[in-house]
């Protein structure tokens, strides 16, 4: 998701305590930072938010294939699960789970 991106891309440079997307089409954002955030800080998230492409594609969600995978298996009857079945379940739901 866009402002989780920004988020997180924002809190890599500078210590903030939020941020909030106000207009995507122009980049209006405003950024909470935290009180101990130092003016260096302030203008590199400031710059990252000057630089970030907010029309970037999302990138693909890495849990969407565990997804798929687990929805298979679902429909398949579980007597005919084979160990690499299990195995595999077992890996998706650890994935989409933590």
């Amino acid at each position: 998701m866009l402002i989780t991106r920004l988020d997180t891309a924002i809190r890599s440079v500078c210590p903030i305590d939020g941020v909030a997307l106000l207009d995507r089409a122009s980049g209006k954002v405003r950024i909470d930072f935290a009180p101990h955030a130092t003016p260096q800080q302030r203008a590199a998230a400031q710059s990252l938010v000057e630089n970030f492409d907010f029309n970037a594609p999302e990138p693909p969600d890495p849990k969407l294939a565990d997804r798929a995978l687990l929805q298979s298996l679902a429909s398949k009857a579980r007597d005919k699960w084979t160990q690499d079945d299990v195995v595999a379940a077992v890996q998706a739901l650890a994935s989409v789970v933590l």
